[in-house]
């Protein structure tokens, strides 16, 4: 049996789902789903990293970044990633640009790695894995797009993948 992409998207209630998580605020996402779901043709991908970079717009302002996300040439994925990262604080930045370059983490991994304290999910970029309770990883697809935005030195990567295989 195969699946189509048709049956791997979000309908247009999940697209809403995302950003009523992300907004905190369920009258919000009720005004931008439909627009949202029209925009990346529910791809579940897309629609969390809209939603982030939607999330960190000031409310008011919602509406109108989302009709200049309509107006981008090109690939959607590539023009969010770097504005989602933007909107990172430094914490997080570093854990997702650390991140991205290893297989998964758990809290006690993460602080023997010195990658953070508090290890959580920063959607949409670091996720729970499934059926991995307390573990963390940068989905496969989000992998290249963020290793590109947040660069590391060929020593640093070898040094940190290094650590993370005495830790293991």
């Amino acid at each position: 049996m195969r699946i189509s992409g048709a049956e791997l998207a979000f309908a247009e209630d999940e697209t809403y789902q995302v950003l009523a998580g992300v907004f905190g605020d369920a009258e919000a996402a009720d005004e931008l789903a439909p627009d949202l779901h029209l925009l990346t043709h529910g791809w579940p991908a897309l629609v969390g990293l809209a939603g982030a970079w939607l999330g960190q717009q000031p409310a008011e302002e919602r509406r109108e970044r989302l009709r200049a996300l309509a107006r981008v040439d090109g690939d959607l994925g590539e023009h969010l990633v770097p504005a989602v990262v933007a909107g990172l604080d430094g914490e997080e930045r570093e854990l997702v640009r650390r991140l991205a370059r290893l297989p998964w983490v758990n809290a006690a991994l993460a602080d023997r790695l010195d990658l953070t304290e508090d290890l959580e999910a920063v959607a949409p970029f670091v996720q729970s894995v499934a059926r991995r309770p307390g573990w963390f990883a940068v989905p496969d697809g989000w992998r290249r797009p963020l290793q590109r935005e947040l660069p590391m030195t060929d020593a640093e990567v070898a040094t940190l993948q290094e650590a993370y295989a005495a830790a293991t």
